[in-house]
This record gives C-alpha cells, sequence and structure tokens, in this order.
C-alpha cells in the first residue's frame, strides 16, 4: 500500500471526521470494512480509489498523492449528520453516561423496529384481496 495515501487517510479521518472511520466511509460511499482494510494494508488504496477520494471530499486532484500544490487547499469540510451529533455526544460522555445512552438508543431501536413491524403488517392486510364472494347461480 503507498504509505503516503494511507496516512493521508489517517489524517482525513483524525482531522475532518472525528477519528471515525465509519463516518469516512459514508462520506466517500465505501463500507466501514473497507476503509478499516486500508488502514491495515489488507487492500492497497489504488488510483482510481484516490481519485474517488478527492473527489467526493473536494480535495483536489493528486491530493491523495501528496502533491504539495494540493495539499494546501482548504480543509474538509461537510454537514454533520444527526448519527454524528449524537456519537459526538456519545464520545464526550463520561463511563457511566454513555451506558444510560446506550441504554435508550437500545429502547428507541427496539421501539422502532416494532413500529415498523405494526406498519408492514398492515400494510400487508390491507393489500390482500378479499374473498370472493359466493354467486349462486340458477
Amino acid at each position: 500500500m503507498n504509505y503516503n495515501r494511507k496516512s493521508l487517510i489517517e489524517t482525513l479521518i483524525n482531522t475532518s471526521f472525528g477519528g471515525n472511520q465509519a463516518a469516512f466511509g459514508r462520506a466517500i460511499g465505501k463500507s466501514p470494512g473497507q476503509v478499516n482494510q486500508w488502514l491495515t494494508g489488507y487492500r492497497s488504496v489504488g488510483d482510481g480509489v484516490a481519485r474517488h477520494i478527492e473527489m467526493v471530499l473536494d480535495l483536489g486532484n493528486g491530493w491523495m498523492d501528496g502533491k504539495a500544490s494540493q495539499l494546501k487547499q482548504k480543509p474538509v469540510t461537510r454537514e454533520a449528520t444527526p448519527i454524528d451529533t449524537v456519537l459526538a455526544d456519545l464520545a464526550a460522555l463520561e463511563p457511566e453516561d454513555a451506558d444510560v445512552w446506550r441504554a435508550e438508543i437500545r429502547r428507541a431501536a427496539i421501539k422502532a423496529r416494532k413500529e415498523k413491524q405494526e406498519r408492514d403488517q398492515e400494510r400487508a392486510a390491507r393489500s390482500t384481496d378479499p374473498p370472493l364472494e359466493h354467486r349462486h347461480t340458477a
């Protein structure tokens, strides 16, 4: 793997995504697993991926190759998503507070899943055809 590209990805993750590999992956349309594989050296960051990252994050062509003129580009900025805000809040909590948040998130996820199942069941019940009426023929 190109050491410079790996180093630049690590820098991007730490400076623009709060150290969150998953957030970086979402921003560039790649899975967190793939991002991790680049960082561990299991996969290399090829030219196509490097150009894709540059394009999606508006870094300038050649930034991932350490071209000096491109490295002076403005830092990556993006709007924080609601999940980014929650993750940042969780990261700032004391361990005992984080457990409370995790429990709340778990309860909310279970409730949302149950509500979705109920909606799906209602939708399925409405979409079934009513039974055919029996017709008497003379």
